[in-house]
């Protein structure tokens, strides 16, 4: 079974039955989002596909706790973090950020010379290699640890 028919039919059917109007409200945002999609591939959607529009939504859902945050209203925050949850369980498992700065530390440690200007490559080493080991990231935390390693 696909992740999509996971989400579009399989997820959405249960969080009706529960009456969970949250789990229900996450799931129709992302099956509104695969289905606009896969209207205009014109195609059904891989589960390749189905993660990045998931990985969309949970970035844009963090953008705006980030926002609520700043603005102090903490019962909207709580709100989508709850949100953030439900879309958690989608998302394939992260690397977890020991083990990206233990790959930092050993991609920095084969250059002689480092420097800021290294951050480009560095960053392309670090995105190949746990492409290879099929594992999901967060890039900006990819990018910190860069930095970090180069400065410190």
């Amino acid at each position: 079974m696909s992740l999509r028919e996971d989400i579009v039919t399989i997820d959405y059917r249960k969080a009706l039955k529960e009456k969970n109007t949250t789990f229900k409200l996450v799931l129709a945002e992302l099956k509104g989002a695969i289905q606009n999609k896969e209207i205009e591939t014109k195609t059904e959607l891989s589960d390749k596909e189905v993660i990045a529009i998931v990985k969309k939504a949970n970035k844009e859902l963090g953008e705006s706790v980030d926002g609520f945050v700043k603005a102090h209203n903490e019962s909207k925050v709580s709100e989508l973090e709850e949100r953030r949850q439900y879309i958690d369980r989608y998302l394939p498992a992260q690397i977890s950020d020991e083990s990206l700065h233990a790959l930092v530390r050993t991609q920095i440690a084969e250059f002689e010379d480092v420097s800021m200007k290294d951050m480009g490559r560095i960053m392309g080493l670090c995105k190949s290699e746990l492409s290879v080991l099929d594992l999901d990231f967060d890039g900006k935390k990819l990018s910190e640890f860069v930095k970090s390693g180069i400065i410190g």
